[in-house]
């Protein structure tokens, strides 16, 4: 074959590949992580640090920000702790630790100035559309929407960890009746009903989703196989797995918020139903708001409630 013949010949074969780079590049789905990692405090959850660690190995998210929130920890607690994960394993993600940024310290109502999340947030979504992962309280989100009402329309979604059907309440345990609470929603209601008024498209990752799957001291186990994240993650896990076994006497834990990774990553894991969901009292003694779901044909709400075993399968086989 003559150098000309061979060069036209490269030539094509570079332009038919040309279109599979670009669908490989744009298979990714870009998201920003909105978190309240607790991971390291005593008895705290977990789940937040597992999110994390899965979402920074995914190969189908580019992740260009991630924000703390007050939730399960303070804000500047989880802004230290996500900032570490990114230091030591985020290297596959691109992420560095100044794209970790500190978010709202307290509710909606009690905020007083702009935190530096919702800033950077503002900056990613004027580049271009992103997704929303929730895993905290909706803090950051709602003070977003409030202050550049412009870039509303760039939020493609929002996936959250909260909700529920009605009059469903949330049951764990036989060796005491533990009722959980839908604490993200109930840490700042008024945040969830700015997000409900907006009409972004809310995804819901709700208790009824996560706790279909107990992890336990073998699935740990397998989780620290892979790789320095895992055996990082499992290390600081043995208090909260002993807490869920013998205090409330169930086979393992749940990890709640790595299901709100896996509905963006890997969707067809997932069985979701389509409606409205908006804020109800709990009761007439108990005013505690409730983000209800309703199953309709119309809405902006999908209330994911199934999840076939094949996700657990990617959790415990993933790279951490």
């Amino acid at each position: 074959m003559s150098v000309s013949v061979a060069s036209k010949a490269f030539k094509i074969l570079v332009l038919c590949a040309a279109p599979l780079i670009a669908l490989s590049v744009q298979a990714k789905t870009r998201v920003w992580i909105d978190t309240d990692p607790s991971i390291g405090i005593l008895f705290h959850d977990v789940d937040d640090g597992y999110a994390l660690l899965y979402a920074l190995n995914s190969r189908d998210l580019e992740i260009v920000g991630i924000s703390s929130v007050v939730g399960n920890a303070s804000a500047s607690y989880g802004f230290r702790r996500a900032r570490e994960i990114v230091s030591k394993f985020g290297v596959h993600s691109g992420l560095e630790a100044s794209d970790v940024y500190v978010g709202a310290s307290s509710p909606l109502a009690r905020v007083q100035d702009l935190p530096p999340a919702v800033g950077a947030l503002a900056e990613a979504l004027d580049k271009s559309a992103l997704t929303i992962v929730a895993l905290g309280p909706l803090s950051n989100v709602a003070l977003l929407i409030e202050n550049y009402p412009h870039l509303v329309p760039r939020i493609k979604k929002i996936v959250f960890v909260g909700g529920r059907r009605p009059g469903q309440r949330f049951f764990a345990g036989r060796k005491i009746s533990h009722e959980f609470h839908d604490s993200n929603v109930e840490r700042d209601p008024q945040a969830v009903e700015r997000i409900l008024r907006s009409e972004v498209p809310l995804v819901l990752a709700p208790f009824e989703l996560s706790a279909q799957t107990y992890f336990n001291a073998k699935d740990l186990m397998r989780i620290k196989q892979n790789g320095r994240g895992g055996a990082w993650l499992v290390n600081r896990s043995g208090l909260w797995l002993r807490a869920w076994q013998l205090l409330i006497g169930v086979p393992g834990g749940i990890i709640f918020d790595i299901f709100a990774v896996g509905v963006v990553t890997q969707p067809d894991d997932f069985e979701c139903a389509r409606g409205k969901a908006q804020l109800v009292a709990a009761s007439v003694r108990d005013h505690t708001p409730q983000l209800v779901f309703s199953a309709q044909e119309s809405g902006q709400v999908r209330y994911c409630f199934r999840q076939r075993e094949t996700f657990k399968s990617s959790v415990l086989d993933g790279i951490f």
